[in-house]
């Protein structure tokens, strides 16, 4: 979201995986110096030696200088106003989308019905949930 750009891309699922396992990110020149330091942080390919996952944990990750300007307290309590508040006229309004998702009919992913009939179903043992916009009075 930085850079306006994935770190890596691919033709396809196999090169993406092979381009994040050895390629090096590029930053553009638009990124302050902190934010590159932050992405590095989090982009180390080794997860133990990865920002915010040393003994500190997370705590690494709200110290760093990209984030120096932060009150997480305040941040926490929800007394900070956030930088943009989008414009939502009603539950249906996608104006804040680009209209080159919008204009795709909808499609559901997976569509493999083999998959989803194998998919381990206990993980979702205890959830329920009816939008009460879709209920039909009879």
């Amino acid at each position: 979201m930085l850079a306006g750009l994935p770190p890596f891309d691919g033709e396809d699922e196999e090169e993406l995986f092979r381009n994040i396992a050895s390629q090096d990110v590029a930053y553009p020149r638009h990124m302050s110096r902190e934010a590159c330091m932050l992405c590095r942080g989090l982009l180390i390919r080794n997860p133990n030696e990865r920002l915010g996952s040393g003994p500190n944990g997370e705590k690494d990750i709200r110290q760093h200088q990209f984030y120096r300007h932060i009150d997480w307290h305040k941040l926490s309590n929800l007394e900070i106003q956030p930088p943009f508040k989008p414009r939502i006229k009603n539950k249906r309004d996608v104006n804040n989308f680009d209209s080159e998702f919008t204009k795709e009919p909808p499609k559901l992913t997976p569509t493999d019905k083999l998959f989803i009939m194998n998919l381990d179903q206990t993980e979702f043992s205890g959830f329920s949930y009816v939008n009460p916009e879709y209920i039909l009075e009879v």
